[in-house]
């Protein structure tokens, strides 16, 4: 079944990374013998993306820290 060709355009990536992308995806589509454009080469960009994503959040650095809270009575 074709669905057309898996693509990352779209999700807000910067081109060096939707770039990377799909050149994973089309790796990993040749070693498991799937062609590009069909429902499972769909399903594999699904699963590099969510990997994409787990390994960046691992990596990104906390910068955004939860709200410290302050008694409003300290003295």
């Amino acid at each position: 079944m074709r669905t057309g060709f898996p693509t990352f355009r779209g999700l807000g990536l910067d081109p060096q990374r939707e770039s990377r992308l799909h050149a994973l995806l089309a790796e990993r589509c040749r070693a498991a013998g799937i062609a590009m454009g069909t429902l499972e080469a769909s399903e594999l960009a699904a699963a590099v993306f969510a990997a994409d994503l787990r390994e960046n959040r691992a990596a990104a650095p906390h910068s955004a820290r939860p709200c410290e809270t302050v008694p409003r009575n300290a003295a």
